[in-house]
């Protein structure tokens, strides 16, 4: 009854005080934020972490002004779930996009079929928090995986594939000329490192004359040679198979010199995305003096090591271990292990979102990594691509489980790697999940055949 009295004296009495009105919500500036992922780069392949050749003088430029992780781990050793995870902030268990198993009415390309799974449903992406920012979101990618016709770039408001590096750069050149009203999130993919690997004007190339001359090169490389000599491409068919096959099943194992080789010339090729690097960034801080921006990797490449060429299918360090800086918050080194699924907060925490759990603002003791079987791998080299594999990495030592109770450790000093018994990330292998399967057309097949995401038979 007095509830109701003091209602009605409130509501009738003419000398009250007007209410207060609500206070607007505030406008937030928020920035403009540039990510750039160097496809297939490892971390040594990087000046500042150690790599004698001028291999990235931007990059190493570049470090010295932002937040250079020492100890920086991709959630994954292949294109897909690795970006599915920077855009995700998700492991590959968590976000569902990986390798997955051979299904029914899977696309085959003669007769490879292209089996790989979306995020589960409901995933929510970078682009998708962003949209809600009020940014506008542009993906340019050279990685045509990362690119219109596939789901990965769920959520931005503009996404296309260009064929190369140099085109990527023209798109960027197009974006920042224009004018806009709302801040601007740029996700760029510099694809120059992937394989095949182009013959590149830096000093160590100029020595391999002889085997790039289609006339002198050695019989082992002649299969491989590019068209006058421009370069290699280690998935050119030669005798029913590849080199890198051709290496794994030890039909052809390549000696340290020719493998050298092979380095070299990727070496030039990451000098090459490097080159593409420095003029995004310049010209992005020549807009955003107080410039926000993270560049990484998504994975490394194999030259031999755990005899392997390559990637994609097993988790060790050259794989799995990436350049990462994030200019705009701190400057200096952070030596304790981050996982490359923390962008995706990092990002946010630039765009003034809500703040989340982000292991670059507060590094764990150990982040994690995973691999899935691939079914053609399987087929071609035998059971060691049949397997999963799950990796726990701390600041000294990367412990490996396979999906069959396997074990390894590895020493992250010297790279050494012993046998274990016991691992304890069952659960990774038992909860993980699996989004639906992802299709692509013909066309695309195609251009996935040549950069060896698929089989060539």
């Amino acid at each position: 009854m007095l509830a109701l009295l003091s209602l009605g004296l409130f509501s009738c009495q003419e000398d009250s005080p007007p209410l207060t009105p609500i206070a607007p919500t505030p406008h937030i500036e928020r920035p403009n934020i540039l990510m750039v992922v160097m496809d297939t780069t490892r971390q040594d392949a990087i000046g500042v972490y150690g790599n004698a050749l001028p291999t990235s003088p931007n990059f190493d430029q570049l470090s010295s002004l932002g937040m250079l992780y020492t100890n920086a781990w991709s959630t994954a050793p292949w294109t897909w779930p690795a970006h599915a995870s920077m855009f995700t902030g998700l492991y590959p268990w968590e976000h569902g996009a990986h390798f997955t198993e051979a299904k029914e009415g899977a696309f085959l390309l003669d007769p490879d079929p292209l089996l790989v799974s979306s995020y589960v449903k409901d995933t929510k992406t970078l682009a998708d928090e962003l949209n809600e920012l009020g940014y506008e979101t542009i993906a340019i990618s050279a990685n045509r995986l990362i690119g219109p016709t596939f789901p990965l770039t769920q959520g931005f408001s503009h996404s296309e594939y260009q064929k190369d590096d140099s085109v990527v750069w023209e798109s960027v050149e197009k974006v920042l000329a224009q004018k806009r009203e709302k801040p601007l999130f740029l996700f760029v993919n510099l694809m120059s490192a992937h394989a095949p690997w182009f013959r590149n004007n830096v000093p160590w190339i100029k020595k391999y004359g002889n085997e790039l001359n289609p006339q002198s090169s050695p019989p082992w490389l002649q299969g491989y040679l590019l068209a006058n000599g421009v370069g290699i491409h280690p998935y050119l068919s030669k005798e029913g198979s590849n080199m890198i096959f051709r290496h794994i099943s030890g039909v052809e194992t390549l000696e340290a010199p020719q493998l050298q080789f092979l380095e070299d010339m990727y070496w030039g090729e990451v000098s090459r995305s490097d080159k593409y690097l420095g003029l995004i960034t310049k010209a992005w801080q020549v807009q955003n003096p107080e410039a926000k921006m993270i560049i990484t990797a998504d994975h490394g490449e194999y030259f031999g090591e755990h005899g392997f060429l390559e990637h994609g299918r097993t988790i060790y360090p050259e794989v799995i271990s990436v350049p990462l800086l994030v200019l705009g918050n701190e400057t200096g080194k952070e030596n304790k292990p981050v996982s490359t699924k923390d962008v995706f907060c990092t990002v946010l925490d630039f765009a003034k979102a809500p703040k989340k759990n982000c292991g670059l603002l507060n590094p764990k003791d150990e982040v994690y990594a995973g691999a899935w079987a691939d079914v053609y791998w399987t087929n071609k080299l035998g059971k060691e691509f049949s397997k999963g594999y799950r990796a726990a990495i701390s600041e000294t030592q990367m412990l490996i489980a396979d999906s069959e109770d396997g074990c390894e450790l590895v020493d992250l000093k010297d790279n050494s790697v012993q046998k274990c018994h016991s691992h304890g990330m069952e659960s990774l292998f038992k909860d993980g999940k699996t989004g639906a399967s992802v299709e692509a057309d013909e066309e695309t097949l195609r251009a996935l055949e040549k950069l060896g995401y698929i089989g060539q038979d």
